[in-house]
């Protein structure tokens, strides 16, 4: 999980740019950019009914 916006706009720039897909998998990983989102705002909600309940 990674808690930037990368692994959604990173695949955006692929074409406008001409780079390879496989240049962003180290940066990235290979998550799909809707599953992130919502893993990320799972942990987040998890986390803050925690700690704010």
């Amino acid at each position: 999980m990674s808690f930037t916006d990368m692994q959604v706009i990173a695949p955006q720039l692929i074409e406008p740019f001409g780079l390879p897909a496989d240049r962003w998998v180290s940066a990235i990983g290979t998550i799909d950019p809707e599953d992130s989102v919502k893993q990320q705002r799972t942990a987040l909600l998890k986390f803050f009914r925690s700690t704010l309940s």
